[in-house]
């Protein structure tokens, strides 16, 4: 999927390539993992980012629309139909919106930027074999699914692209570099304007290209270099169109390559936890949930503390569905001691801890503080005393 520099295949083996048993624990793990908050301007970046407007509950859109390649598809998560970014992103806009909102993924593994506005050809046939069918332009496909909105709707429209036009340049010269960076921004302005130029697009948020290998942007010339490059570019041509935000998913992967990507077959993707990123890097980004959670401190009460080992339980819910609350932390004197354990088992939406006070005794400000998914938070506290004397 990404640019492979030219020790790209014993890289891959070295440091991604796992035992089959440790593969299967590994992908059932990285679901257990999430990660919240806005992606920063890049340091890298010149250019200022557009606040996203917010879409308030009257403003639902009435489509979800994925365009691009393997990272949109959900290539690399366990499951891509409900684990891929995609489908994180589609979850929570369903439970922000409703469950009418219409989800469309009409992203290709191995698109490029020129396929996806015009694919290759296929090959002539054989003797005695059929002509084989043009394959419709992605863009065509993604256009057909705006054209079906009726007049006054709109759609919120999630583009990934470019790291296979990178891939493609391995071992390649600087001037066939240069020239395949002019022939991005080309189709990149081409892809952006075709998305929007029908009114239908409120939102329309464009990945950046993250490197796997971890290397320096900083180093001119290098791999990093070319891909921060490439996403230079796709900042350049978001500035310049109206409604579109560029998701700083690379700042975010990197110095977390090998906790956030996964390699098989040959080659590197974002594994579960990867998307659960990059899910919530597009949620934020796009401005859809500015509200904290809803928490409701169960226990413990303020006062004295019937026993030096207090109970920790909350109630937290999000508007964004059952899935948009992203880390649950207990909280003792303003210091962070751990998640709390959701347990729907007691009750829907509750979270469960335990606070050991028995070195500890007098007066403590116990609580809870909730993150969503678009990295709100919210805090509640209560003031309890741990042993006090008659």
């Amino acid at each position: 999927m990404y640019f492979a520099p030219t020790f790209y295949r014993s890289h891959i083996q070295r440091r991604h390539l796992l035992p089959r048993a440790v593969l299967m624990v590994f992908l059932a793990l990285c679901g257990l993992v999430s990660t919240v908050s806005a992606a920063p301007k890049s340091a890298l970046s010149p250019h200022a980012q557009k606040a996203p407007a917010v879409l308030s509950a009257t403003e639902a859109p009435a489509l979800l629309l994925g365009v691009g390649d393997s990272l949109m598809a959900g290539v690399g998560a366990s499951l891509p139909d409900e684990r891929g970014e995609f489908a994180l992103v589609a979850d929570l806009m369903r439970g922000r919106y409703g469950p009418d909102v219409r989800a469309v993924n009409v992203a290709v593994s191995g698109e490029t930027s020129a396929s996806l506005l015009a694919p290759p050809l296929p090959p002539p046939p054989a003797a005695g074999e059929p002509t084989l069918t043009p394959t419709r332009p992605q863009i065509l496909r993604a256009l057909d699914e705006l054209g079906r909105l009726p007049a006054g709707q709109h759609a919120v429209v999630l583009l990934s692209i470019g790291g296979n036009d990178l891939q493609r340049l391995a071992g390649k010269e600087t001037t066939a570099r240069e020239a395949a960076l002019a022939t991005f921004r080309a189709n990149l302005t081409t892809i952006v304007t075709r998305l929007t130029e029908g009114g239908q697009t409120r939102a329309l948020l464009v990945q950046t290209i993250y490197d796997p290998f971890g290397g320096d942007p900083t180093a001119v010339r290098s791999d990093a270099w070319w891909i921060e490059q490439f996403n230079g570019t796709i900042r350049d041509v978001a500035a310049m169109k109206q409604g579109v935000t560029v998701v700083e998913l690379a700042a975010k992967v990197r110095g977390n390559e090998q906790s956030l990507t996964l390699g098989r077959f040959g080659d590197v993707h974002l594994s579960n936890a990867g998307h659960r990123l990059a899910a919530d890097l597009l949620w934020a980004a796009g401005g859809f949930d500015s509200a904290p959670p809803d928490v409701m401190l169960v226990a413990p009460v303020g006062g004295n503390a019937p026993r030096p080992v207090l109970t920790v339980r909350a109630t937290v819910t999000d508007d964004s569905g059952p899935n948009g609350v992203a880390r649950v932390v207990l909280l003792a004197d303003g210091t962070e001691q751990g998640e709390l354990m959701p347990r729907p088992d007691l009750a829907p939406n509750t979270y469960l801890g335990y606070w050991d006070g028995r070195l500890l005794p007098g007066p403590h400000t116990i609580g809870v503080a909730a993150t969503d998914r678009a990295g709100n938070r919210r805090e509640v506290t209560v003031t309890v005393v741990i042993g006090t004397a008659p």
